[in-house]
């Protein structure tokens, strides 16, 4: 976790990192774009006509390697958060 925060400072840096609700195990600046905190990612996706699936959420992260689903998965998270950041689908 302490060379994910150490990579993540140095992103920060240099580009703006967003979440949706408040993030703190990051360790840097983030700026949370969630606009009522019972808003789930899910629902704002649904505003906006993307679809998402929640599936992977409460499974095993902390293994050597993350299978392609996840991989999907995390990816979709970030597309998502970029189309709900700027505004549009």
């Amino acid at each position: 976790m302490q060379t994910i925060q150490r990579e993540m400072k140095i992103v920060a840096n240099n580009r703006r990192i967003v979440s949706f609700g408040p993030e703190t195990t990051i360790k840097c600046t983030t700026s949370d774009i969630q606009r009522h905190p019972l808003l789930s990612l899910q629902a704002a996706a649904d505003r906006i006509r993307v679809p998402i699936s929640k599936t992977e959420t409460m499974s095993n992260w902390c293994g050597p390697q993350l299978r392609d689903d996840k991989i999907q998965y995390a990816a979709m998270d970030a597309v998502v958060l970029h189309n709900i950041n700027i505004g549009s689908a």
